[in-house]
């Protein structure tokens, strides 16, 4: 039996193979076997604080996460976030991916009290921990009475880490990690916290140890972003749709009106 629907994981027993779909820029995937450790902050462009490890989730749910804070922006912004996606090409393959687990090794997020706890005692709360790296952050503007800055980039960058492994924002994630080899965020979290304060983003299975990935390789489905618009309402005009292709064939990766 495969299963495909997160939410029921949590009425389930023993061993499971659990399949989802995962965005990549790369049509063909070779999968790493390795245990993830820490946060998206520390080991990827991203700066978040939810735990590092392999993002899976059902059909079209992280696109309709991606896509939701513009449902009520214009038209043009819409449009030119569309292409943006289209031709940087960060999302252009979706991967179906199986991995099979025992369920006694997945960590169930359910509510607030489920997230791990920073080291004041409160659980982990991006808004909290973005405000601690912005106001060290803000110290690079800070001068002397000559006019001289009083800090470097680099020596400004070592006073957020050391603040981030003081308030234990780099390892709050870690046991989990160690302990379990996924971690789903169930839609009962979100319905419970709608403010999600760990910036978790949906309902998803994160995954530590790709050990348990089935496949060794998996080729991806091209995402078709311009047919997705039109399911949000959305549609290119023709003269859009032709300048799309042109700067497509040119390489492009930004779209400019």
């Amino acid at each position: 039996m495969i299963v495909t629907d997160l939410n029921s994981l949590q009425t389930m027993n023993g061993k499971v193979t659990i399949q989802l779909q995962h965005h990549s820029p790369a049509e063909v995937i070779e999968w790493d076997r390795q245990q993830y450790e820490g946060t998206e902050y520390e080991n990827s462009k991203y700066g978040t604080f939810k735990p590092w490890g392999l993002y899976l989730a059902e059909p079209l749910a992280y696109m309709n996460w991606r896509y939701e804070s513009h449902a009520t922006r214009n038209r043009a912004d819409v449009i030119e976030w569309i292409c943006n996606d289209e031709l940087s090409g960060n999302w252009l393959w979706v991967h179906t991916v199986k991995v099979k687990l025992d369920v006694k090794d997945i960590y169930f997020v359910r509510t607030r009290d489920d997230l791990p706890k920073l080291a004041h005692g409160a659980v982990v709360n991006e808004e909290f921990i973005q405000k601690e790296i912005d106001m060290i952050d803000r110290r690079l503007m800070e001068q002397d009475e000559s006019g001289n800055y009083k800090y470097t980039v680099t020596e400004v960058e070592q006073m957020i880490d050391d603040r981030l492994k003081q308030i234990g924002a780099l390892d709050a994630w870690k046991d989990i990690q160690k302990k379990y080899k996924a971690v789903v965020i169930t839609s009962e979290y979100f319905e419970n916290d709608p403010e999600d304060p760990a910036y978790l983003h949906m309902p998803q299975l994160i995954v530590f140890d790709t050990t348990t990935i089935v496949d060794d390789i998996t080729t991806g489905e091209r995402f078709n972003f311009v047919n997705y618009g039109k399911t949000l309402g959305y549609e290119l005009t023709d003269d859009e749709k032709a300048k799309l292709q042109i700067d497509r064939k040119e390489g492009k990766k930004r779209w400019m009106h």
